[in-house]
C-alpha cells in the first residue's frame, strides 16, 4: 500500500478518500519532521507515536523506553522505610530494570497460562515449601512425620485442582516423595547432632517478629528490606540460613558448589542470601552466620550450595548502591538477552515481551553505549550486557 501511495501523485488516479490523500503526502514527504506535516499536525495519536519513535531511536534513555521522573513518588522512595524492597525485587531489577518497573512499580501482570495436564512449577514450589514449613512448625522429627505432612499437602493440592491429570500427578507425587526421603537423610547428615532449634518461613521487615532489616549504603543512605527466610537452623553458636529452590541447581553453582559466574552478588543476580544474612544477624547478633541455597528435589539433594558469609558484605553494599540508586533516579532500561547458553536470555520467560519494542536489542546497544546515566548498569553487568559478539558497532 505504501508503494502505491508513493506513486499515486504522479499517476492519473485520485486518492480514494481524505485518509489516502494525507497518507499519499506523508509517504512522499522528504521532511525529517513528520510531526509538522499538515496531514498529522492535529492528530494526537500520530504525534505521540512519532515522539515515541524519536525517543526510542535516540542515543539517550527517554520516557518511552524506561526513564521516569525521579520526583515521581513511585520511585523516589524505593527501598525506603515506607516502601521496603525484597531481595527477589533487587534481582529482578538487575536482570532487567524495565521488567522490574512494569511488574513492581506499575503492578502489571500477564494472564496466567494454565497447563491442565500437570502441576505447574510455581505450584510445585509452593507445595514443597509448605511441606517443609509444616514439618518444622509441627515439630516433626522422623521421616514418617515428613511423609505424613507431605500426604496431607498432596491431598490439599488435589482438592484445589492444581495437580493436573491424575496419572501424571501419580508420577509426580512419587517423585516428590522419593526426593523427600533422600532429603531427610541428607538433612540429618548436614545438620548433625548439635541442632538446637529450627524455624521456617520467617518474615522480616517492619511489623514482623524478626523486625526491621535496614542496610546503610554509602552516598545513598538507608535501604529497608522485607521478605521471608525459608529456614534458619541454630547449631550452638552457629546459625545456618537457607533458601530452598525446587528447580534445577545447575544455574546456581559451578559444579563445585561455588557460585556461577553469571549469578553473583557483583552482578546483582544472587542477592537473596546476602539479604537473608542481614536479617539473620539482626535476629541473632553475635553469632556466626552463614547462608546458602538448598535443592530438596535435586537428585543428590544438594545442600550448602554457593554459600555466602559476612565476607560478601562489601560487594553486596556496592551492588545494592547501584541498583537502588539507579531505581530511585527513575532509570529502568529494557535490557534484552545477554547470553545464548541453555539457561540464558532474560527475555525468555518474561511476562512483558509483548510490551517491549521488537527492536529492543538495537535500542539497548545504542543507548547502553552512549547514555552516561546507564554506565553504572553496564559496570554491574559487564560488557556482555551491551554488545552482541557479532556486532562491533
Amino acid at each position: 500500500r505504501e508503494s502505491g501511495l508513493r506513486h499515486l501523485a504522479a499517476s492519473p488516479m485520485e486518492p480514494a478518500d481524505r485518509s489516502d490523500y494525507n497518507l499519499m503526502h506523508l509517504v512522499s514527504s522528504r521532511s525529517a519532521r513528520l510531526d509538522q506535516h499538515p496531514a498529522v499536525a492535529s492528530d494526537e495519536r500520530i504525534l505521540r507515536a512519532l515522539e515515541a519513535r524519536r525517543g526510542r531511536f535516540s542515543s539517550e534513555l527517554t520516557a518511552w523506553d524506561g526513564r521516569v521522573d525521579s520526583e515521581d513518588s513511585r520511585v523516589a522512595d524505593i527501598g525506603g522505610r515506607e516502601n521496603p524492597i525484597s531481595p527477589s525485587a533487587l534481582e529482578s531489577w538487575a536482570a532487567c530494570p524495565y521488567r522490574y518497573f512494569l511488574g513492581r512499580v506499575l503492578g502489571l501482570s500477564s494472564p496466567t497460562e494454565i497447563d491442565e495436564a500437570e502441576i505447574s512449577n510455581l505450584e510445585r514450589g509452593l507445595l514443597v515449601h509448605r511441606i517443609l514449613e509444616r514439618f518444622v512448625a509441627e515439630g516433626g522429627g522422623t521421616e514418617e512425620d515428613l511423609l505424613n505432612v507431605a500426604e496431607e499437602e498432596f491431598e490439599s493440592a488435589v482438592a484445589r485442582g492444581v495437580t493436573g491429570y491424575h496419572l501424571l500427578w501419580d508420577i509426580e507425587k512419587q517423585s516428590i516423595q522419593d526426593a523427600l526421603r533422600k532429603f531427610f537423610v541428607k538433612e540429618a547428615q548436614w545438620l548433625g547432632e548439635s541442632l538446637s532449634q529450627s524455624d521456617a518461613e520467617i518474615d522480616f521487615g517492619q511489623g514482623t517478629d524478626a523486625g526491621e532489616v535496614v542496610v546503610s549504603v554509602e552516598e545513598l543512605g538507608e535501604v529497608s528490606f522485607r521478605g521471608k527466610m525459608d529456614r534458619v537452623d541454630i547449631l550452638g553458636d552457629e546459625v545456618r540460613v537457607r533458601d530452598f529452590k525446587t528447580g534445577k541447581p545447575e544455574p546456581y553453582f559451578d559444579g563445585k558448589l561455588g557460585r556461577k559466574a553469571d549469578r553473583t552478588v557483583v552482578n546483582g543476580r544472587a542477592l537473596q542470601l546476602p539479604v537473608y544474612l542481614e536479617a539473620a544477624q539482626s535476629v541473632h547478633p553475635g553469632k556466626q552466620i552463614t547462608a546458602s541455597y538448598c535443592f530438596p528435589l535435586a537428585e543428590n539433594n544438594t545442600h550448602d550450595v554457593a554459600p555466602y558469609t559476612a565476607q560478601d558484605r562489601e560487594q553486596f553494599h556496592t551492588t545494592l548502591g547501584v541498583i537502588v540508586g539507579m531505581a530511585r533516579k527513575g532509570i529502568f532500561p529494557a535490557t534484552p538477552e545477554q547470553t545464548d547458553d541453555e539457561w540464558g536470555g532474560n527475555c525468555r520467560y518474561c511476562d512483558f515481551k509483548r510490551l517491549c519494542p521488537a527492536r529492543r536489542r538495537q535500542f539497548w546497544e545504542r543507548k547502553g553505549r552512549l547514555d552516561p546515566t546507564l554506565q553504572p548498569f553496564n559496570n554491574l553487568q559487564g560488557p556482555a550486557a551491551m554488545m552482541d559478539e557479532d556486532n562491533d558497532q
